[in-house]
């Protein structure tokens, strides 16, 4: 959160198209910045907060049709980078490859670096590297011991940075550096001293002897050998002609045995407060190298023939150590909007580890695309990764289960949405012009109170719903319809986070007859054959009706003599109703533009555009357009 979000649609077609961006429940112009050129349009919102996420919709429209496009935008909060997983000591055999890994989650994803001995690593044949987001791994193609060591895993977003470092041991079978070959032959003064040294490489350390042919040699007044991790330094004073024998050639011990275990770990149970001692008894020569690792009560024993390892339990056996979750939690829900990622995360604690389990009412969760549960040593979370919906909502139960005791909690989760939408719609008090409406609200106002409801009719014999009015109440009367025509009416509910889906509709209703007039809806000539003064006009055939941006359009095609004359557009909203006119004259085909209040007519070739300007501070719609 907190950054810039741009969502950038290309858009052409001839007119050039009216653009619109839209978010249930936000004034986007108010919110952001809409940029439109010939061929694209950008939406800009600065400061970006998780109020932002949802669906957004762009619809591109002209005299030719209409496309659209929904676009689900999400919005994460900046979190610095935390260790889920510190790295393990890695045992590898030197030539063959060796893996070191790690968990790091944070928002942004975070960038991974790899070091080595403070050294920053680049990816090659050598090393790879792999990261999913949460799993972080490098992978070693040993080929020498000074591969082995730390390795620092290092994890950095705009929020911070976190790393975790491993030791990396390669075992290797006894042997002279090759970078360091030994002479064959010394030559030293007779009383001198000599000096020899010899570097080696292994894993585990060898054991180093020197030979003066089959007799191994020690340390004594003339002799001295010093023998560190890397190297052996033989040293012999007041040399003689009988040094002079066969060469003196350090080795390794001949004997290899592997590591094994003569009497393994065993699992205990003891008492709070009271000693623990854990016993096993291992063999190898040379003499295996033992580690104990506290955290995954394991112990390990390595030397030059292999590597074996063994893990054991140690319970205490106290009520002090049931599971328990810690009830952080204390809101009687957890409110969220549609769409949103949201983490329910519940810490814990128990000896042993508490099995976890998630449910919701009777079924278990696991993790799957709609659901992802984490469970650590010491915390637990159920993530919707990919935004909650409705039916998400209602009591979830996490469990925390070991051989000592079971402990549970519910959290409630109550998700936010559009409204259902209005039932019952039912028509009375039908006259010539008007008729009364009355429905029942919503069922589930999808968490916030209705603000609005929207009513819209449409006659029977027409497809396209035209907006009436709007009101706080579940009644209203709509009025300026034409008598003796069939409508039907729907109703849609709005609160903060946007609009219903419409109700059902209100079935045919039929307006009284006008007895003074002959001008219906449905009918624009008497039984007679009587053409009256005033002409409704209607979509389709040679007119074209339509609105964008404030403004209300007829396009009149194929123009003759009898379309000029006076036409009236009449515009109502819940607090009355307007009328312009303005005069076409079809004189040819190069008639000059006219200009009248409020009204722009356009002149090219057999077509003709009239627009009106609407502006109003309370929603205002076209009732119709009249010659």
């Amino acid at each position: 959160a907190s950054g810039s979000l741009r969502l950038f649609v290309r858009v052409t077609g001839r007119p050039a198209p009216t653009i619109t961006w839209s978010k249930p429940g936000v004034d986007l112009h108010n919110r952001g910045f809409i940029e439109v050129t010939n061929t694209s349009t950008t939406l800009i919102i600065d400061k970006v907060n998780r109020y932002d996420a949802g669906r957004y919709t762009l619809v591109a429209e002209n005299s030719a049709g209409k496309q659209e496009v929904s676009i689900l935008v999400k919005v994460y909060a900046e979190t610095k980078p935390s260790l889920r997983k510190e790295m393990d000591e890695v045992t590898a055999k030197l030539g063959q490859p060796a893996v070191m890994k790690c968990q790091i989650i944070g928002r942004p994803v975070p960038e991974i670096k790899w070091y080595h001995a403070g050294k920053e690593i680049i990816e090659s044949r050598k090393y790879e590297m792999s990261s999913d987001g949460r799993n972080h791994s490098l992978s070693i193609m040993t080929d020498q011991q000074e591969d082995e060591g730390e390795y620092t895993c290092k994890a950095i977003n705009d929020a911070g940075e976190a790393e975790t470092t491993g030791m990396l041991v390669l075992e290797a079978a006894p042997s002279f550096h090759p970078d360091y070959p030994l002479k064959e032959i010394h030559f030293a003064g007779l009383g001198t001293t000599l000096r020899i040294h010899a570097v080696y490489i292994g894993r585990p350390e060898p054991k180093i002897m020197w030979l003066h042919g089959a007799k191994t040699l020690e340390n004594t007044e003339d002799i001295s050998i010093e023998t560190t991790e890397h190297y052996t330094h033989l040293v012999i004073k007041n040399v003689d002609y009988s040094e002079e024998t066969t060469p003196i050639i350090p080795a390794a011990a001949v004997e290899i045995r592997a590591p094994a275990f003569k009497e393994e770990l065993r699992n205990m149970s003891v008492k709070y407060k009271s000693n623990a001692t854990l016993v096993c008894k291992i063999t190898g020569q040379p003499k295996p190298v033992i580690k104990w690792f506290r955290r995954g009560k394991e112990i390990r024993a390595t030397n030059q023939g292999g590597s074996i390892c063994a893990t054991v339990s140690l319970d205490v056996e106290s009520k002090l150590r049931n599971a328990v979750l810690h009830k952080k939690i204390t809101m009687k829900s957890i409110p969220a909007l549609r769409g949103e990622v949201v983490n329910i995360k519940i810490p814990f604690s128990g000896k042993p580890d508490p099995v976890i389990t998630w449910q919701k009412g009777q079924d278990l969760i696991d993790s799957n695309g709609h659901y992802q549960v984490i469970v650590t040593r010491s915390f637990t979370s159920l993530v919707f990764p990919n935004g909650v919906e409705k039916k998400d909502a209602g009591f979830y139960i996490v469990c925390a289960k070991n051989r000592f005791g079971i402990d549970q909690q519910t959290v409630e989760l109550d998700v936010a949405d559009v409204p259902d939408p209005p039932r019952g719609v039912k028509a009375s008090d039908v006259a010539r012009d008007s008729v009364t409406l009355n429905w029942v609200a919503p069922a589930n106002d999808g968490g916030s109170k209705v603000i609005s409801y929207i009513i819209e009719k449409c006659p029977t014999t027409a497809e396209r719903w035209q907006r009436v009015a709007q009101s706080r109440d579940t009644h209203y009367t709509v009025t300026n319809l034409f008598g003796g025509t069939s409508y039907q009416f729907r109703i849609i509910a709005e609160n903060k986070f946007g609009q219903s889906a419409p109700s059902e509709s209100s079935g045919p209703v039929m307006t009284k007859e006008d007895k003074s007039r002959v001008l219906l809806y449905d009918r624009e000539v008497d039984d007679t054959g009587y053409v009256p003064r005033s002409k409704v006009l209607s979509q389709g055939g040679k007119y074209e009706l339509f609105e964008d941006s404030g403004s209300a359009h007829l396009e009149i095609y194929e123009l003759e003599a009898s379309d000029s004359g006076v036409y009236k557009c009449t515009a109502t909203n819940s607090a009355g109703a307007v009328s312009t006119m303005c005069t076409v004259s079809v004189q040819g085909k190069s008639t000059p533009d006219l200009y009248t209040y409020k009204c722009l007519n356009q002149r090219c070739q057999n077509y003709v555009c009239i627009s009106v300007k609407l502006a109003t501070a309370e929603f205002l719609k076209i009732r119709s357009w009249v010659k």
